[in-house]
Formats: C-alpha cells, structure tokens, sequence
C-alpha cells in the first residue's frame, strides 16, 4: 500500500509537468554547482576548527583547487556552514576519488612530510571538534 500511495503521489507531482513537459533534450544552465555542509561544534571548539580549517584551505589552494567559502552562522542550529565549488560539474560525482580530491591529498601529505599516520591524527582531531555534520548537494540559478 506505502509504494502505491508514493507512486501516486509522485504521479500527482508530475502530471502538471507532462501538460508544459519539453520536446527536447535541454541541460541546465546554472551558475555552478556546490557541495553545502554545515557543521555544528563541540562547545569550545570553534577557535581550533576556524584555525585548522584556515590550515586546510591554504593547502587546497596550494593543490591548485578553488577554496570553500566558509561562514560562521550567527542564527540556527548550524555553527559554520562552508560551501565547496563542484568545479568539474555533475560528472565529478562519478569519481570515488575526484582530481581535486588526490591534488588536495597529495598536498596535504607533503605538508606532512610524507607522513599518512600524522594525517590521519589531524583528521581525528578534527573530526573530534564536530559534533554533527550534514551536507547536500545546490546549483546557483544563471
């Protein structure tokens, strides 16, 4: 009964569309895509998250990719919210690993000095300042 009453809801949705529905196949024009998390932190935590993620932007750009824009939310539940550029588009999502992930990771080694296990402790410790997290996926009109 559930997936009846989802199919006709969805149907319900799209009937409007199939009355305006296009005879041609038509890509978006969007001002660009953009991964959107938000984060909410551990009480006490927001100097050294604004000061590891101030570290980890300036190795991004050093990677060659295009920096998150990263805001600190003044209303709402959210204490930060950084928005990354999709920069290859919708086909990035194809990708386990994009280039601008192995750019950036390969960067973030080297400023390591070669070391994977101090990676994975700054991960940890950055991980540990968050108390949750969400993201999702937005396009900018054109």
């Amino acid at each position: 009964m559930k997936k009846l009453l989802a199919f006709a809801a969805a149907l319900s949705l799209a009937v409007p569309s199939i009355s305006v529905a296009q005879d041609k196949v038509e890509k978006r024009e969007t001002g660009g895509y953009y991964v959107v998390v938000h984060y909410d932190l551990k009480p006490g935590s927001m100097d050294k998250f604004t000061e590891m993620t101030k570290n980890l932007m300036a190795i991004d750009a050093k990677a060659g990719n295009k920096s998150p824009m990263v805001f600190n939310a003044m209303t709402g539940e959210w204490d930060v919210i950084a928005i990354f550029p999709v920069e290859d588009g919708l086909g990035s999502m194809e990708y386990k690993y994009t280039p601008r992930d192995v750019a950036f990771n390969k960067a973030l080694l080297e400023s390591m000095g070669g070391d994977k296990e101090k990676v994975q402790a700054m991960w940890k410790e950055f991980g540990d300042l968050i108390e949750k997290s969400e993201s999702e996926l937005v396009y900018m009109r054109k």
